[in-house]
């Protein structure tokens, strides 16, 4: 009898052990897709960023307003919102006023969505820690 009731313990820990593996391995796969997506955004923020080297953000810097506004019109809009975001607030606000409104609002989207999907990558590293 006590060989039965032992075997019966060591399959029931046996199996214990092998659910809490299938749990480890579960979560192990849900914390390394986390990982893949933060890498994936944090890439992307890296490549909006590089879009706008420091010497482009300097000449739009020192042009007129209106000059700077007809020519981030023309380019792409994600190029426009990278060099847009690194200008100084003033020197943006002044351009963007000088843009079409549509223009304008959509390269402002941009940049607020950015920070918005940053902000979201954060607060997702923050809670993955606990």
């Amino acid at each position: 009898m006590r060989d039965i009731a032992s075997e019966a313990r060591f399959l029931w820990h046996h199996k214990q052990l092998e659910e809490l593996g299938k749990q480890i391995d579960k979560k192990i796969a849900e914390l390394e897709e986390r990982t893949r997506e933060y890498k994936k955004w944090y890439d992307l923020r890296n490549k909006f960023s590089e879009m706008a080297s420091e010497k482009l953000v300097k000449v739009y810097s020192q042009m007129r307003p209106d000059a700077a506004a007809e020519q981030l019109a023309t380019m792409p809009e994600t190029a426009a919102a990278a060099i847009v975001f690194k200008l100084k607030s003033r020197k943006a606000s002044v351009i963007l006023n000088e843009m079409d409104t549509t223009k304008a609002a959509r390269i402002s989207m941009i940049i607020a969505d950015s920070a918005r999907k940053a902000a979201r990558v954060a607060r997702k590293a923050g809670r993955g820690r606990s």
